[in-house]
């Protein structure tokens, strides 16, 4: 029996909503990047990442519990968006006092995002 084809998976469910959270706060970092704010920039995509970190172990029923793969392929999104200089095509550093104090588990992603 096939399935109904009005039928939203869980975890498709789960990871719309959560991109829709999200993708304010990333056309936010584009914004602020474009205007030169580079500063204002960083500190948005900082408190994403944190707010994502905060919500990441919090409850079993959460929609990050039904999107286990979103945080991380968002910390990706927000780090690439913020890494990438559109107009000049350099990379911008990313702190790495921020990444060992906050979101150490993440070091391995921002050095090869960093790198890529």
């Amino acid at each position: 029996m096939g399935r109904d084809p009005g039928h939203v998976h869980s975890t498709d469910a789960a990871d719309q909503i959560l991109r829709g959270a999200t993708e304010p706060s990333i056309r936010e970092i584009r914004s602020q990047l474009e205007l030169c704010l580079e500063r204002e920039a960083l500190e948005t995509c900082k408190g994403l990442i944190l707010g994502l970190q905060g919500v990441r172990d919090k409850e079993a029923d959460s929609c990050l519990a039904w999107a286990p793969d979103f945080s991380e392929n968002a910390d990706e999104e927000i780090v690439r968006e913020w890494i990438r200089d559109r107009k000049t095509g350099e990379r911008r550093s990313f702190p790495q006092s921020f990444t060992d104090q906050y979101v150490p588990e993440w070091n391995a992603l921002f050095k090869r995002l960093l790198k890529t």
